[in-house]
């Protein structure tokens, strides 16, 4: 037979007999001309071949012998070489032994109501196998088949040992995989999908060596307890090709630890992906997120759904690891403890609210706001570190071993560390000693105790709450503690617009300072008009310019710049406003303000308002109620050249608001 006019290069020849054997010359032509024949070639075309179903109709044998199989509905007898397929219609012996290693084409095990085992010799060859269905499958034979695993639906369950999966595996949608062979085993096989993978560890190490790296599901670390194994990232002597992919998700049950550095050769790994700590460690006591290698990051978010751990046992090592994602909480409030002799950096704006407590080892805050939220207790000498920020705000501050436990306000570069303490209004008390250039700064409403023999050398700030020194013995040596704080509030007579004495601030700093020098002027600007003699610690003020008493009024707790845009003028600038409540970014930020005297005098901008009396007794109503706990001075404004008669009235007005205020 001649075929002609093929003008591609593959041909498909149909109509042929199965079992005969038919032999093939190809030539060639074209506008040159033609070609010599090929070297003949032959080919026997056979029928595919039938998929065998498990009927289990006589045992759970699965050998070459028995009609344990049925070819389209026919019982039949298993030979290599034929794809196999066991689903729902079995009529018993779902546990299945295989006799003798077999090599099917194929295995395909799609199930919904009978779930398989199948246990025994190996499934050989360079087939795959297939899981469909919502039912389960269970390996527990030691396979070498190289077509790799597919988990579609249901869940694959791979028991006794780790050499009943074989190859790659793939995860898919709806799949889930349980490895749950424990025992300081090692799988070795590539893992990719975003199905769900539930690891099983205890009795020594568990370690993932194969390539994860597309892998985009959930990985459960379970069954472990106390004293029992981990999972460990990579081997003994080599990095794995590649963790999970950063979209993926590591669940670390409680009583289970992760460990990031079972690659003891290996320094500087990153670890994108999100972990969910459920609590308690496997018992080592080293975390349950243990990361031990230098440089070691996990930059993917960590979230507490539980009191868990952190853990560095590596103290041989000042670089330690870090956790630069965001430390957050779910279903509660939930602390987190740094455990092992190492240095862990917390470089994130974390958001949990419990406890962190340091028992041991070097905890570094890298971020302002580590612990914005959480007390910090401290339960080992120096446990507590500062990168090379300058502030931070922590939720509180706790422990101290009865003063065996202090830290430094001293960042990892030598400078001075200024400390916010309070953040989350609780009231702590704390005995360890507090060192170092830096400063300390009270704020939120809780009461703050500090017993230890402090010898800080900067400041002592109380801008919320209390601060309570027990003894004299507990206060800083040579440092002048719990500044009375005076903030003048006014106009341009606050101000000081006429000279040099910075209105009646400087006046007031000389006749105090010879009683007592323990006192600072406080407010949002520092701009003075001419020269003054008042040291620049004291320039502090909110005097402004042409401001009328709704000016002050508005930026007490807001913002009101309508005087500056009017008239100009650096004293009239707000500053951002809002002086109480503070400002917690950009130029302008501080603190809340919490003096403990106001001292304001305003009016003289107020002549031609009828409201006049009315707009004072709102003022003076606002600041009664924002800061309770603050002396409050009105003053008289003095003589007007030209204007007696309304000096008079406002200063009668100033009388009947102060006789009104409670």
């Amino acid at each position: 037979m001649t075929i002609t006019n093929v003008t591609g290069t593959t041909f498909i020849n149909t109509g042929l007999t199965n079992g005969t054997t038919y032999y093939f010359v190809v030539s060639a032509t074209n506008s040159y001309g033609g070609s010599t024949n090929s070297i003949q070639a032959s080919a026997t075309p056979v029928p595919a071949p039938v998929t065998l179903v498990w009927s289990g109709a006589i045992n759970g044998n699965w050998d070459t012998t028995t009609a344990n199989w049925l070819a389209n509905g026919v019982p039949a007898v298993y030979q290599n070489g034929s794809p196999v397929q066991f689903d729902d219609t079995a009529l018993s012996n779902t546990t299945v032994t295989v006799s003798a290693p077999v090599s099917p084409a194929s295995v395909v095990v799609s199930n919904t109501v009978l779930n398989y085992l199948l246990s025994g010799s190996a499934i050989a060859g360079t087939n795959n196998l297939t899981k469909l269905g919502g039912g389960t499958l269970t390996l527990a034979g030691a396979n070498t088949y190289t077509g790799g695993t597919f988990v579609n639906g249901g869940s694959l369950i791979i028991t006794n040992t780790v050499s009943a999966l074989a190859g790659a595996v793939a995860v898919n949608s709806g799949g889930s995989l349980f490895l749950s062979v424990c025992g300081g085993v090692t799988y070795p096989n590539n893992i990719s999908g975003v199905g769900a993978v539930y690891l099983a560890v205890g009795g020594g190490n568990t370690f993932l060596t194969g390539d994860l790296h597309l892998f985009t599901g959930t990985l459960d670390i379970s069954g472990g307890g106390a004293g029992q194994g981990k999972l460990a990232y990579g081997t003994a002597t080599s990095p794995t090709l590649g963790f999970v992919a950063n979209s993926a998700i590591i669940k670390v049950e409680a009583g289970n630890t992760f460990f990031t550095d079972g690659n003891t050769g290996t320094s500087g790994l990153s670890f994108g992906c999100g972990l969910q700590l459920y609590g308690a460690d496997n018992g080592e006591g080293l975390g349950a997120l243990r990361m031990e290698k230098p440089g070691d990051i996990w930059s993917g978010s960590v979230t507490l759904l539980g009191n868990s751990s952190i853990g560095n046992n590596d103290s041989g090592h000042t670089a330690g690891s870090s956790i630069s994602g965001t430390i957050s909480q779910s279903g509660g409030s939930f602390g987190l403890a740094k455990v092992g002799g190492g240095r862990i950096t917390l470089a994130g704006t974390n958001t949990y609210s419990g406890v962190t407590t340091i028992s041991a080892g070097n905890l570094v805050l890298a971020n302002t706001l580590a612990v914005t939220n959480s007390t910090v207790d401290l339960e080992v000498d120096q446990g507590l570190g500062f990168a090379t920020a300058s502030n931070f705000l922590i939720g509180g501050l706790s422990g101290g071993l009865s003063g065996a436990a202090g830290f430094s306000l001293t960042n990892l570069s030598g400078g001075a560390v200024t400390l916010s303490v309070g953040n989350n209004n609780s009231s702590s008390a704390f005995s360890g000693a507090i060192a170092g250039p830096g400063s300390l700064v009270k704020t939120g409403t809780g009461t703050l105790v500090l017993s230890g023999a402090n010898t800080y050398t900067g400041g002592t700030f109380v801008n919320g709450g209390t601060l309570r020194f027990p003894t004299a013995t507990n206060l800083p040596s040579g440092l002048q503690t719990n500044y009375l704080q005076i903030w003048p509030l006014g106009d341009s007579i606050t101000w000081g617009f006429a000279g040099g004495n910075v209105g009646y601030r400087g006046p007031l700093f000389n006749l105090l300072s010879v009683i007592n020098t323990n006192f600072l002027y406080v407010g949002s600007s520092t701009n003075i008009f001419l020269a003054t003699t008042l040291p620049t610690n004291q320039w502090h003020n909110d005097g402004h310019g042409s401001y009328a008493i709704n000016n002050i009024y508005t930026n007490l707790d807001g913002f009101d710049n309508s005087v500056f845009l009017q008239y100009g003028g650096i004293n009239r600038d707000p500053n951002g406003g809002h002086w109480l409540d503070g400002i917690t970014s950009g130029t302008n930020a501080r603190p809340a303000l919490y003096p403990d005297i106001i001292t304001l005098l305003i009016g003289a901008n107020d002549q031609s308002n009828p409201n006049t009396q009315t707009n004072l007794d709102r003022l003076v109503s606002k600041l009664v109620t924002l800061r309770p706990s603050a002396h409050l001075i009105v003053a008289r404004i003095t003589p007007i050249s030209g204007n007696s008669a309304f000096v008079t009235n406002y200063n009668h007005v100033v009388d009947a608001v102060w006789q009104n205020t409670p």
